[in-house]
């Protein structure tokens, strides 16, 4: 009973101490990043949260019909480091972002790269070198 208590606590200590694993994506298999689009919408859900922030914007086109994009970006530390706070965007706040569109054109989807608020604020995403 010893041995599985002190094997037990082993284990533990490995998985608290052991270094997060990840398993990652790249952000080209799921969006054109030769391409950029620039759309304008009322905000309808925002949250940053980990791996990436989520937005939803619903856009009225010229026809008048109303269609929803499902938007994300980088990794919520460096959206927080570029001045991305969970209080920076409002559920109908009126946005322009501009990104790479979604590899599929029936997603409605967008890797942010800028966000302009109405009052001309300015969110982008913090560049790695």
């Amino acid at each position: 009973m010893k041995k599985l208590c002190v094997s037990l606590m082993a284990v533990g200590a490995l998985l608290i101490l052991a270094p997060p694993t990840q398993a990652h994506h790249s952000v080209a298999t799921f969006f054109l990043l030769d391409k950029t689009v620039e759309i304008k919408g009322a905000v309808k859900e925002f949250r940053l949260v980990n791996p990436h922030m989520l937005m939803k914007i619903e856009v009225t086109k010229e026809s008048g019909e109303k269609e929803m994009w499902t938007l994300t970006g980088g990794v919520t530390g460096d959206l927080r480091a570029a001045g991305w706070l969970p209080d920076s965007i409002h559920f109908d706040d009126v946005v322009t972002v501009s990104g790479p569109p979604a590899r599929n054109p029936d997603a409605k989807g967008m890797y942010v790269r800028k966000l302009v608020k109405a009052d001309g604020t300015v969110l982008q995403q913090r560049v790695r070198d």
